[in-house]
């Protein structure tokens, strides 16, 4: 059953916290493009105590910035994503309640109203306390949503086993049952017309790494052959353009202590 999550539902309106204060304004450097539309971002900042985070729009044509969501104090936003149809905004998010008693920081799936109009609600809970539901990705026609779960609450199977097992998951949105649909694996994508995935795969004795593509539903896997078969596994910045649905994303590769925000996609 979805949950609400405990946080300020603010969406065009002043901000009070110690985060980001908006509205505001900042100079159109970029006018010479001629850019229309709204980038959504993640910001965050801290105190010597407290870290909060807020995901703001920036209207491309004027320069304002207004604020969506702002979490609570030390509440984390890994990563947001955009539907589709640009109305809801899934997000990974820890919250001070999911962080109670964990040694990791649990990171729960989360959707709002673009236009803030209803508070964000937890889609479904996570397995295990320390679990983490990361990298949410959109089907092209929004009617499925993908991410992963990091299994930090389950200990190693194997000796030389590494810490953690990552899984792929799907669901039906927004009402669907989350189902595995790849093991040992993360970073999924969809392409444009929704009927492929890419991923990349995960060994949990030595983390060693390969991309594969499959069926949307991660039936037929198969490898994709590079030049240099190991991929960064730590530190690891990667970007995606999907110019035809106006969608620019960068995210940041985690460690254990702690994710990091980027870019979150255009909208409009």
């Amino acid at each position: 059953m979805a949950t609400s999550a405990p946080a300020n539902n603010i969406a065009a309106q002043p901000s009070t916290s110690a985060g980001f204060p908006t509205p505001y304004s900042i100079p159109i450097t970029w006018s010479s493009l001629n850019l229309t539309g709204k980038l959504i971002f993640v910001v965050n900042t801290a105190t010597t105590t407290d870290t909060y985070m807020d995901i703001q729009e920036l209207d491309l044509h004027s320069g304002g910035i207004t604020t969506l969501f702002q979490s609570v104090s030390n509440g984390w936003i890994d990563s947001a994503v955009i539907s589709p149809d640009h109305k809801e905004i899934v997000m990974s998010y820890s919250t001070p309640t999911l962080q109670q008693g964990a040694t990791f920081t649990p990171m729960a799936l989360f959707s709002f109203p673009l236009d803030g109009s209803q508070p964000p609600h937890q889609l479904f809970p996570l397995p295990l306390k320390d679990d983490q539901d990361i990298e949410p990705v959109w089907s092209p026609d929004g009617k499925y949503l993908y991410f992963v779960l990091v299994n930090n609450g389950v200990p190693p199977a194997e000796p030389n086993q590494h810490y953690p097992i990552y899984q792929i998951y799907r669901m039906a949105y927004p009402d669907g049952q989350p189902q595995l649909i790849m093991d040992r694996a993360y970073w999924p994508r969809l392409s444009a017309d929704g009927s492929r995935l890419i991923y990349v795969s995960e060994n949990p004795d030595d983390m060693t790494n390969k991309i594969f593509v499959a069926n949307n539903d991660g039936s037929n896997p198969q490898q994709i052959v590079l030049s240099d078969p190991m991929l960064p596994t730590s530190s690891t910045r990667r970007s995606f353009y999907q110019t035809k649905n106006q969608f620019f994303s960068v995210h940041h590769r985690r460690s254990k202590a702690g994710p990091s925000p980027g870019w979150t996609g255009f909208s409009g």
